[in-house]
């Protein structure tokens, strides 16, 4: 079970090097924000790897500790939520989560997906 939250870890740090060093982080100030995010998502895989570890090995008492971090994490990793989405009116109560062009999207991939698999 840990091995997927290390691997996550790795791959992060692979794709996100220059992120996570701070190059160029003034130029880009968008990147400052997901700078701090990717830490938090890469504690968050940390969490989750030492939660397995720690429940192989029966410590239910820093089990506890860990799935209270592991929690924490979960919730820095999310992005603030942005003021323009804030100040939309909220959605029908009878409106569906996947419209009409999502639909189409989704088809459009997994037929794309299915094509390129099957040639």
């Amino acid at each position: 079970y840990a091995i997927v939250g290390i691997l996550a870890v790795i791959i992060h740090i692979i794709i996100n090097y220059d992120v996570l060093i701070g190059k160029n982080v003034s130029a880009f100030p968008a990147r400052k924000d997901y700078r701090v995010f990717l830490f938090f998502v890469i504690g968050f895989h940390v969490t989750d790897a030492l939660w397995g570890i720690l429940y192989d090995h029966r410590l239910s008492a820093v089990l506890y500790a860990d799935t209270v971090f592991y929690f924490a994490a979960m919730a820095l990793s999310s992005l603030p939520a942005d003021p323009k989405v804030m100040r939309d009116h909220p959605r029908s109560p009878k409106s569906h989560i996947i419209d009409r062009y999502m639909v189409m999207w989704i088809c459009k991939a997994v037929s794309s997906i299915w094509l390129l698999a099957w040639t």
